[in-house]
């Protein structure tokens, strides 16, 4: 075997079908095991002990990719292809309720504080489940319900693009919407540099300023007492020792 498992936060879980079949699918060929879950590989009287060996590897390989909370749905499988065809049926269904149910949340989904790199993903991946599940709406619809789907600070945004003769294709609304955020974050780490210089600025100023009334400040003895030199040696003397000390007088 090449490799065993996918990473962690790939494995199948109830959201996201679609990606982890395409590498599922990758990690099977990689490990010559797809053509087992796929049913091209016949078991048969000369290939039955190696035959049901891959098939087990095969099989080992999906559990070892799926969650915990998706055992129950392959549980009773004996082989890799029944555990594939149960999730198939299960997350491929085009049954009413799961259409109705992708087609709603697409309507529903707003943009959070992900980055809109990673929104648009996530947006991307809604109408993928969606149209595997037969739900296929013309691509102006998408676009509006993308820019429907943008917070309020991207109202003026919005109303400039359908405002105009023609919408984008999708591909260029995505190009747009990745060039604003970018703009964005530009403007917003412009402001932050503003106020961190403004920030610094002041502290020097306050530094500078204190440093001066230290400066210009005297002693306290100095403040209390002043300072004086005595007549007789010249030497300095504080007023409160001049007071004291008596001159002597010539007479």
């Amino acid at each position: 075997m090449n490799y065993v498992s996918i990473q962690d936060s790939n494995k199948l879980d109830n959201t996201n079908y679609e990606s982890w079949k395409t590498e599922m699918r990758s990690l099977l060929r990689i490990n010559d095991l797809w053509d087992y879950v796929n049913g091209t590989e016949i078991r048969n009287e000369e290939n039955h002990v190696t035959w049901r060996e891959k098939d087990e590897k095969a099989l080992d390989l999906i559990i070892l990719n799926i969650k915990k909370s998706q055992y129950i749905h392959i549980k009773n499988a004996e082989t890799s292809r029944q555990a594939w065809k149960s999730l198939e049926n299960l997350y491929e269904s085009q049954a009413p309720m799961r259409q109705y149910t992708l087609l709603a949340q697409l309507f529903r989904k707003r943009k959070g504080t992900e980055s809109m790199a990673e929104y648009i993903d996530n947006y991307a991946n809604a109408i993928e489940k969606m149209e595997t599940a037969g739900v296929v709406l013309p691509t102006n619809v998408y676009i509006l319900m993308l820019l429907l789907s943008l917070p309020a600070d991207y109202e003026s945004f919005s109303v400039a693009i359908q405002s105009r003769d023609r919408l984008p294709t999708y591909e260029e609304l995505i190009l747009k919407l990745l060039e604003e955020d970018a703009r964005r974050l530009s403007n917003h780490q412009k402001v932050i540099d503003l106020i961190q210089a403004e920030q610094n600025l002041a502290k020097e100023q306050a530094m500078i300023s204190n440093i001066g009334n230290q400066q210009n400040k005297r002693p306290a003895d100095e403040h209390k007492y002043g300072t004086d030199k005595c007549q007789t040696c010249g030497r300095t003397l504080k007023k409160k020792d001049s007071k004291r000390e008596k001159i002597p007088r010539t007479e």
